[in-house]
C-alpha cells in the first residue's frame, strides 16, 4: 500500500469512525437535552466544559508530541510510550489538585459539587487512553483507533440511556460518562501490547524534559483553545444564568460538535506531515500537501455551515426541542463557526510538525483573551448571542494570525483563487435550500444531499481539482485491495517490521 492509498484508508477510517462517532455524541446530547430540565442541562455543560479543560491541562500535548515523534522514528515506540505513561502521572495529580481548589467557585451544592469532580475525572482518564492511542496513529492503523473511539461513544449513549430511563437523572448521565471509557481504555491497551511493543514504565528524566519542552506550549495552547471554547457556557452562566447557558449550549454543543470530524481527518494527514518536515529536502511537497490539505477543509466546510445558516429552525426544533425555540438565532450564527472549524484545522498539528508551537500558544492566548472581554462586553447587551459574537470574530482572527505565520515560514497560500469556486457553489446550494422550504428533518436531509451533489457537480466544472489532484483521488481510492490483502495476509505486524 502506498503513501497516498494508506492516506486515504485512514481519511475513510477517520471520516466514517467520527460520523458514527459523532452521531452517536449528537444522539447523547440530545437525550440528555430532551431527558433533564433546562437548568440542569446548563450545569451538565459547565461541568463538561469544565472537565475538558481539565483533560487537556493533564494531556500538555502529549499526545500530539508522541504521534509526531513516533511517526518518525517508529522504532523508539516502547521508550516514547513508557516515558509519556509515566509523565502522566504527576501531570493527572496536579489537574487533580486544580480540580479540587476550583470547584467551590461554582458555588454548587454538594451534589453537583460531587457530579462535577466525578466528570472531571472521567475525563481524565482519556489522558493515558490517548497515550495508547497515539501509537495506533503514529503506526497509522486507523481503522483500528477509529474501533475504540466508536465503541466509546456507543457505550456512552447506551449508559446515558439506561440511565435515563432507570430515573437517576443528571447523576447517571454523569456517572455514564466515568465508566463509558474503560471498554475502549482495554482494547487499546490490548492492541499496543500485542502488535507494537510493550511500553517500558520508567522514569526516565531526559526524556520528560524533552517531552515537557515540546509538549507544554502544544499543551498551553490544547488548553486555552478548550477554555476558548468553553468560556462563552461559563461566562454566560455567570452573568445570564443557567436558563441562558442552556440554551446558548444546545447550538454550540452541536455546531461544536461537528469538529471532531476535520480533526479526524487532519490526525489522518499528521504523521506525513511530520516525516516530510524533518526531512528539509521535502519543503516542496509538505507546501503543496499543505495547500490541498487546507483547500480540502475549506471545501468541505462550506456545505455543513450553510445548513446552519440556511435552515437554523430545522434543526433546533427537530434535534433539541420546541423548548429550544428561542435559540433559532444562535444556531443560525453558528454556521460561521462551523465553517471557522473545517478551514482552521489542519494549522494545529501541522505547524506542530514544523515546530511552531509557541506561536501557537501566543496567538491562541491574544484570540482567548480577546473572546473573554467580548462575551463580558456582549452579554449583558445581547443575551446568548453574544457569545456567538465573540467566537466567530475570536476566530476568524486566530485563523488568519495562523495563515500569516505559514506564509512567513514559507508556505503561502492564494486564497483568491481557493475560494471564489466554493463561494459559488454555496451561493447555489443556497438558493435550492431555500427554494425547497420545509421544516421537516427527515425532508431537509435528503434536500441537502441532493444540494451537496450539485454543490460537488459546479465545483468540478468551474475546475476546482486540478488533474494532478485528480489522479491522486484516484489513486488512492484504489487502497481496498491492498487493505484487504493485509488483514487477511497477516492478522498482527511482525515486530521486526514495525520496530
Amino acid at each position: 500500500m502506498n503513501q497516498s492509498q494508506r492516506i486515504t484508508k485512514n481519511l475513510f477510517a477517520g471520516g466514517l469512525s467520527t460520523a458514527l462517532g459523532g452521531v452517536l455524541q449528537l444522539a447523547a446530547i440530545v437525550i440528555i437535552a430532551r431527558g433533564v430540565k433546562v437548568s440542569d442541562f446548563g450545569a451538565y455543560s459547565l461541568m463538561l466544559s469544565f472537565a475538558f479543560v481539565l483533560e487537556r491541562m493533564a494531556d500538555s500535548g502529549l499526545n500530539s508530541i508522541l504521534m509526531r515523534d513516533m511517526a518518525v522514528a517508529p522504532e523508539r515506540v516502547s521508550e516514547l510510550l513508557g516515558g509519556a505513561l509515566t509523565l502522566t502521572v504527576p501531570y493527572i495529580l496536579a489537574a487533580s489538585l486544580v480540580m479540587v481548589a476550583i470547584i467551590p467557585f461554582f458555588h454548587f451544592d454538594l451534589r453537583f459539587s460531587i457530579l462535577t469532580a466525578i466528570m472531571g475525572f472521567a475525563r481524565l482518564e482519556h489522558v493515558f487512553i490517548g497515550c495508547y492511542g497515539a501509537v495506533l496513529l503514529s503506526r497509522e492503523d486507523y481503522e483500528l483507533h477509529a474501533i475504540g473511539f466508536v465503541l466509546h461513544k456507543l457505550v456512552l449513549l447506551a449508559l446515558v440511556l439506561a440511565a435515563l430511563m432507570l430515573g437517576t437523572g443528571l447523576d447517571g448521565v454523569v456517572i455514564a460518562h466515568a465508566l463509558s471509557i474503560i471498554p475502549p481504555w482495554i482494547l487499546f491497551h490490548w492492541l499496543v501490547v500485542t502488535r507494537y511493543a510493550r511500553p517500558k514504565l520508567k522514569f526516565d528524566l531526559k526524556l520528560w524534559k524533552y517531552l515537557i519542552r515540546e509538549s507544554i506550549p502544544l499543551g498551553g495552547t490544547s488548553v486555552l483553545r478548550l477554555i476558548a471554547e468553553q468560556a462563552d457556557v461559563m461566562v454566560l452562566g455567570a452573568i445570564a444564568g443557567t436558563v441562558a447557558a442552556g440554551l446558548f449550549s444546545g447550538p454550540s454543543r452541536m455546531a461544536n460538535g461537528l469538529r471532531y470530524f476535520p480533526q479526524a481527518l487532519v490526525i489522518a494527514l499528521f504523521p506525513m506531515y511530520s516525516r516530510k518536515a524533518a526531512d528539509s529536502s521535502s519543503q516542496g511537497d509538505l507546501s503543496v500537501a499543505y495547500q490541498r490539505g487546507v483547500k480540502a477543509f475549506v471545501v468541505m466546510g462550506f456545505p455543513l455551515a450553510l445548513v446552519f445558516l440556511a435552515r437554523p429552525e430545522v434543526l433546533t426544533v427537530s434535534l433539541l426541542g420546541a423548548k429550544y425555540q428561542p435559540a433559532i438565532p444562535a444556531m443560525r450564527l453558528m454556521g460561521v463557526t462551523v465553517w471557522l472549524i473545517f478551514a482552521s484545522a489542519p494549522y494545529l498539528l501541522l505547524m506542530t510538525a514544523l515546530g511552531l508551537q509557541r506561536f501557537l500558544f501566543v496567538s491562541t492566548a491574544a484570540a482567548l483573551a480577546l473572546r473573554l472581554a467580548l462575551d463580558v462586553a456582549l452579554v449583558p447587551r445581547m443575551g446568548f448571542l453574544g457569545p456567538c459574537v465573540a467566537m466567530n470574530v475570536s476566530e476568524g482572527l486566530l485563523l488568519a494570525a495562523w495563515v500569516v505565520c505559514m506564509w512567513r515560514a514559507g508556505y503561502p497560500l492564494s486564497l483568491f483563487e481557493m475560494l471564489w469556486r466554493p463561494c459559488v457553489a454555496t451561493a447555489l446550494m443556497w438558493a435550492l435550500l431555500r427554494v425547497i422550504g420545509t421544516h421537516s428533518l427527515a425532508v431537509l436531509a435528503p434536500v441537502f444531499v441532493v444540494a451537496f451533489a450539485l454543490y460537488l457537480g459546479i465545483l468540478y466544472l468551474l475546475g476546482a481539482f486540478s488533474e494532478a489532484e485528480i489522479a491522486q483521488f484516484r489513486e488512492g481510492m484504489r487502497f481496498v485491495r491492498p487493505f484487504i490483502e493485509q488483514w487477511t495476509g497477516r492478522t498482527t505486524h511482525p515486530r521486526s517490521q514495525v520496530l
